[in-house]
């Protein structure tokens, strides 16, 4: 299995762990583990897999009240991180703005609290960033370059101040969710 670079075990009810042994398959380019019933914490050790492209964890509502593994940010060759609706607390690391690859990250229905880091603002690549339904507080960052953005979505957080006025650069904006903040 060492050679392994796909694994898709969405939809189904498997439970228990998710298997820190993950984080041995080096060439793994693609994790879709949503729609189980994993509990327990995310292990670090997937912040291990260096050519992952694309991590799918969402919809495991019996996962263990779980922060996001500061490692996570070292997946250099990540374009894809679901993490929605999975019991996920505390904040977002700012190191998440060194994930320069991103392309759709999706943190929404969690339990995440604290300031959007600002890094989240400058990707280059970024099409979809979609965090609604946590305990966000704070300000938006007032620092925006992300030409790629296509949907933004900040929903029902805690979220106080005004809209940015680099909003206005995000020409590539098609859908902004902004509704039920402070």
């Amino acid at each position: 299995m060492a050679q392994l670079q796909s694994i898709y075990l969405g939809g189904n009810n498997f439970s228990g762990d998710i298997p820190p042994a993950i984080g041995k398959l080096q060439e793994l380019k693609v994790l879709s583990m949503g729609g189980n019933h994993f509990n327990g914490s995310l292990p670090p050790e997937i912040g291990h897999l260096s050519n992952l492209e694309y991590l799918r964890l969402s919809n495991n509502n019996l996962l263990a009240p779980s922060t996001l593994p500061s490692n996570y940010t070292k997946l250099k060759k990540l374009t894809k991180l679901w993490i929605f609706n999975s019991n996920l607390t505390g904040e977002i690391p700012p190191s998440i703005g060194d994930l320069e690859a991103m392309e759709w990250l999706d943190l929404s229905q969690n339990d995440l609290h604290g300031k959007i880091p600002d890094g989240l603002f400058v990707f280059k690549n970024l099409s979809q960033l979609i965090l609604f339904r946590n305990k966000l507080s704070g300000e938006i960052p007032q620092v925006v370059d992300a030409p790629s953005l296509e949907v933004l979505d900040l929903s029902e957080n805690n979220l106080t101040g005004s809209i940015p006025e680099d909003f206005a650069k995000l020409t590539s904006l098609t859908g902004l969710a902004l509704f039920s903040n402070q």
